[in-house]
């Protein structure tokens, strides 16, 4: 819902490691393997920039064990 950034609208954002092209508007086919963190609200964009760091490091982890 995008709660930082509010008010709320239903979205569905996806980070795709290392890929570069422009697809906006493509349909594509993803593999959810698992919840890094719930949904919440931060005190600001740069502290939303700093978990995103985080939840990109963690993903990359995810995708890794998954082989």
């Amino acid at each position: 819902m995008r709660p930082t950034f509010g008010p709320p609208a239903r979205s569905f954002e996806v980070h795709i490691f290392d890929f570069y092209r422009d697809i906006y508007g493509a349909k594509v086919m993803l593999d959810l393997l698992e919840q890094i963190r719930g949904e919440r609200q931060f005190d600001s964009g740069a502290a939303l920039a700093t978990q995103i760091a985080e939840d990109l490091k963690r993903a990359r982890e995810i995708v890794a064990a998954a082989g």
